[in-house]
C-alpha cells in the first residue's frame, strides 16, 4: 500500500462491494455532520498532492521541450519533435486528472454565483474532456516516456545521431 503508483487513493483499493454497487449520485452525497476524512481515509488527499508535484514537473518538461528547438539557433530535430510529443501526451494525462477536475470547478453548484464562474465552467469542461480518456493518456504517455528515454540513451551512447530537419 505504501508503494502506490501516482498517488492512487487507498479508497480506490479499499472500496467495498456495496460501494461499487451504489449509483455515483448516492456515493457523492455527504451527511450533514461530515467533518472531513478520518483515520486511513486521510490518504485519499495524497493523490491531490501528487497532482501538484506533477504540475511542477510538467512546467520543467515544457521548458526543456521548447529549449530542444534552440540548441544553437532555431532548429527542428527528431529529438525535439519527440520531446514535444512526449510533453503533450504527458500533459493530457496530468491535466485530465480527476483531482484537477475537482479543483477546476467540481465543487461549485452554481457557476454564475461565484467569481470567475464562466472560466471555471469552461476549465471544468475541458478537464472533463481529458478525464474521459484518462486511461488512453496514461498508456500513450507511458510509451512516449519510454520512447524518449530510449532515444536519448541511443544518442548518448553514439549509436544514432539526432537528424536535423530544419
Amino acid at each position: 500500500m505504501l508503494l502506490l503508483p501516482q498517488g492512487v487513493p487507498p479508497g480506490v483499493l479499499l472500496g467495498s462491494p456495496e460501494l461499487l454497487q451504489q449509483s455515483p449520485t448516492a456515493r457523492a452525497a455527504e451527511p450533514e455532520n461530515y467533518n472531513g476524512e478520518r483515520n486511513l481515509w486521510v490518504f485519499n488527499n495524497i493523490h491531490r498532492y501528487f497532482l501538484y508535484a506533477s504540475i511542477i514537473v510538467m512546467a520543467f518538461l515544457w521548458y526543456e521541450a521548447i529549449r530542444a528547438f534552440f540548441p544553437d539557433g532555431f532548429g527542428i530535430t527528431i529529438g525535439s519533435l519527440l520531446f514535444l510529443l512526449n510533453v503533450v501526451l504527458l500533459s493530457g494525462y496530468t491535466f485530465g486528472c480527476h483531482s484537477l477536475r475537482h479543483l477546476a470547478g467540481g465543487r461549485t453548484d452554481c457557476y454564475s454565483c461565484v467569481r470567475g464562474g464562466n472560466l471555471r465552467r469552461k476549465s471544468f469542461h475541458w478537464v472533463s474532456v481529458l478525464n474521459g480518456r484518462h486511461m488512453f493518456w496514461a498508456w500513450v504517455s507511458l510509451f512516449s516516456v519510454w520512447g524518449a528515454d530510449v532515444y536519448v540513451r541511443l544518442l548518448l551512447s553514439g549509436v544514432i545521431t539526432d537528424l536535423r530537419l530544419v
